[in-house]
Parts: structure tokens; C-alpha cells; sequence
């Protein structure tokens, strides 16, 4: 049993180095292990209010009917999240025979493109949003707290690694980065629905616009990524592993081409003026109106923002009859609320592990996850898994969803 449990838990580093975000990739190094190659790709979205049926169909642009609306809204609070992730890359490990009298040691690099986003909004925010400000006549729809941050970057990694400790030293190509947050917000909406009163204080900071496309540099930073596996004996004899990683402990310094935009005010929007009924490109806004969607930057200048590192620990038995663990991960400055998550691990024979997880946090609620890892002919590896089957089975139900898949190749 332990070595089975070896085969999931010894070499656990992978699971930073190689950005699956998700704790089922596995490697084995031995004293026959020469290198391994592989990529993978993974994405995953969660929300305390939006279902994944809603999500889809934003996303796709699909129409979306009331019923799908009164869902979200039956699970809205005051506060609510959305955040997600995408990522996919190349990792190269190269075995070492022996080092300090170590003998499971590797050296790794690593190529990958990454892209984060979260976001923090109200009741009413989503309310006006996607139903209008037509129930809102005579009242302040509150929007205060809102908060959206976007970033994709480019990542090149390097360190190493065994199945008892890792370290990784990345440097950071920052593409595109936006950062708004509302520390208050509101629309008045008159009793009679003929003007409007809209009453912010905000701070914008966005990347350089003029250089958007894959691989644009506007920002160059270093991030550090951590593993230890601590064996433990408790207090009935038995053994267990106390696993810690730290990822993405970084920070991104945007150029001085950043945009800085900075507002305290209220803006009185009472309708179009049409100069010409014949020619709506004759027709503009009250200039109030039309002043506050043609802002200027206050400023231009270079800004650092963090990158949002995860710390995952991890509490494994060894020697029990089912292979389980328990975990609990969070991510800092992203609206991530901490995720507490358990997991099964089954073997068929010496070549598949199917493993669930079930956990409740991160920005969905409840996920239950599934992840078949294959040991091919060959030296081929293959990990296919899903966050929340309850995303595939149950959409207009759950709120998160999300895929990974990884292919590698070990050469002994």
C-alpha cells in the first residue's frame, strides 16, 4: 500500500511546476529515471451566484431566458464572486544520478501561458445589469464594492525538484492587465424613469492599450513557487505526509505606459438630444454623460501588481486500506474564499488511479471532481479529469466548471 501511495504522493511538486491547479498530476523519479516531457491545459470557473448554465450561455452568447435569470438570482447575496483561470504549457525534467546523496532529484523548466480573472459584484449590479433599472424607479440600486481584476502573462520557470521538497524560480512577461475597483457606486433612477444619477468613486490602472496581442510585453516580474512533503507519526504509530505548496509568490511591474484613472463624482444622464431625426450619427449624449465614458487617464506610469499566489497544504495517511487525503487551499489578493477539499484515490492494477474529490469554497460552492491518471505503454503518461462532474450532469444547478488535460513522456 505504500508504494501505491508513493506512486500518487512522492513527486506532488509536479503539481505546481507544472500549473495543472489541480492535485492529481503525478510523476514517479526512481534511479532509473532519466527525463520526462510533457504539456497539459487546463481551465476552470466557479461563482457563489451564477450558475454554469448561466455562465454558458453568456459566454457563447446564447439568449438568456428568465428562468436561467431567476436562478442566479435566487442564489445572490449582498456580495457576490466570479473568478477563473486558464493555462496551458510545456515542461521538460531532467533526472540527476545523485546530488548531496539524493538520489529522487531533478532539475525542470518550463514554458506557459496564463490568464486570471476575478471579480466582486452586488445584487443590484447583476439586477440592472440584466434585468434593467425599470424595478428601480424611485430607489438607489447599490453598487458599491465592486471589484474586477483581469491578467495574462507569460511565465518561464526553472528550479528542482524531488519527492521530498521543490523550488521553482519563474519569470513573469506581464501581456495585459486591468485592474478597476468601486469603493462606491450607485444609480439613482427617477420615480418617473426620465433621468438617471450616477454616483461613483473609482480607481482604473490598465496595461499599456496599445500593445494587446499574445506575447506583448508590457511588464516584466519573478514569481517563486515552494513544495515540501513533511513524514509524520501520529499519535497511534501509524505515518502519515504533511504536504505544503506555495505557488506563484510573485509580482508583475507594469511599464510606464500604464493608465491610471482615478474619479470622485456624479454623473446626470437625462436622455439623448437628437439634432437631426434623419441622421442618428447627428445624435449625442448631454455632455455629463458623454464626459464620463470619454475619460482620460489622470496619469501614465509604471505600477506592480501581485500575482495571485496559492498556498495549498495537504494531510495524507499512509498505510490505511483506502488511500484518501484532505487539503485545504487559498488564493491571496484574488476574492478567493478559502476551499477545504477531501479525496479518494482508487487503483486498477498498477497503471490507472481514478480519484475523486469532493470540496466546498474557492468562487464556486460545492465541486465534486473526477480525474482518471493512466500509465501508458511506453512511458506515456495521460491525466484527464473534470472540477465539478455536477457542472456537466446538473448545470442550471452548480456554479463552477472547469477541464484539465495533461500528456507526458518518461524515458528510464
Amino acid at each position: 500500500m505504500r508504494k501505491q501511495i508513493a506512486f500518487c504522493l512522492s513527486f506532488l511538486p509536479a503539481v505546481i511546476f507544472a500549473q495543472t491547479n489541480n492535485p492529481f498530476f503525478e510523476l514517479q523519479p526512481d534511479s532509473s529515471f532519466k527525463w520526462t516531457a510533457g504539456t497539459y491545459a487546463n481551465y476552470a470557473v466557479g461563482s457563489t451566484a451564477m450558475t454554469n448554465e448561466f455562465i454558458n450561455s453568456f459566454w457563447t452568447g446564447k439568449f438568456i431566458d428568465e428562468n436561467q435569470k431567476q436562478r442566479v438570482q435566487s442564489r445572490l447575496k449582498n456580495s457576490n464572486t466570479i473568478g477563473g483561470d486558464a493555462n496551458a504549457g510545456l515542461f521538460y525534467i531532467q533526472g540527476i544520478d545523485s546530488l548531496f546523496q539524493h538520489k529522487k532529484l531533478a532539475w525542470f523548466v518550463a514554458i506557459k501561458e496564463r490568464a486570471h480573472a476575478n471579480a466582486r459584484f452586488s445584487r443590484d449590479l447583476f439586477n440592472v445589469a440584466f434585468e434593467g433599472n425599470d424595478s428601480y424607479k424611485g430607489k438607489t440600486a447599490d453598487f458599491s464594492g465592486f471589484e474586477l481584476n483581469e491578467i495574462q502573462y507569460q511565465q518561464f520557470q526553472g528550479g528542482v525538484m524531488s519527492d521530498r521538497f521543490g523550488i521553482g524560480i519563474s519569470v513573469y512577461n506581464g501581456q495585459q492587465m486591468s485592474l478597476l475597483k468601486a469603493k462606491t457606486a450607485s444609480l439613482y433612477t427617477s420615480q418617473y424613469g426620465d433621468y438617471l444619477d450616477f454616483n461613483t468613486s473609482y480607481s482604473m490602472i490598465l496595461s499599456d492599450p496599445r500593445h494587446t496581442g499574445l506575447g506583448s510585453s508590457n511588464g516584466i516580474g519573478s514569481g517563486l513557487d515552494l513544495y515540501a512533503r513533511m513524514p509524520m507519526t501520529l499519535h497511534n504509530g501509524h505515518k502519515a505526509d504533511l504536504i505544503v505548496e506555495l505557488s506563484d509568490l510573485g509580482f508583475i511591474r507594469w511599464n510606464a505606459g500604464t493608465n491610471h484613472y482615478k474619479n470622485d463624482t456624479t454623473y446626470h444622464f437625462d436622455g439623448f438630444v437628437v439634432k437631426n431625426a434623419f441622421q442618428l450619427a447627428d445624435t449625442s449624449m448631454h455632455y455629463s454623460a458623454k464626459a464620463a465614458l470619454n475619460a482620460k487617464p489622470d496619469q501614465k506610469g509604471a505600477y506592480a501588481t501581485y500575482v495571485p499566489a496559492t498556498l495549498d497544504v495537504k494531510f495524507a495517511p499512509l498505510g490505511v486500506r483506502f488511500q484518501y487525503l484532505l487539503g485545504i487551499r487559498y488564493r491571496f489578493d484574488s476574492d478567493y474564499r478559502a476551499y477545504g477539499y477531501g479525496q479518494i484515490h482508487y487503483h486498477f492494477g498498477p497503471r490507472f488511479i481514478l480519484a475523486a474529490e469532493i470540496g466546498y469554497g474557492g468562487y464556486a460552492n460545492l465541486q465534486t471532481g473526477l480525474t482518471l491518471t493512466a500509465k501508458l505503454n511506453s512511458g506515456l503518461a495521460m491525466q484527464l479529469g473534470a472540477n465539478n462532474v455536477m457542472a456537466y450532469i446538473a448545470p442550471s444547478m452548480s456554479g463552477g466548471q472547469g477541464v484539465f488535460l495533461s500528456l507526458s513522456k518518461t524515458f528510464r
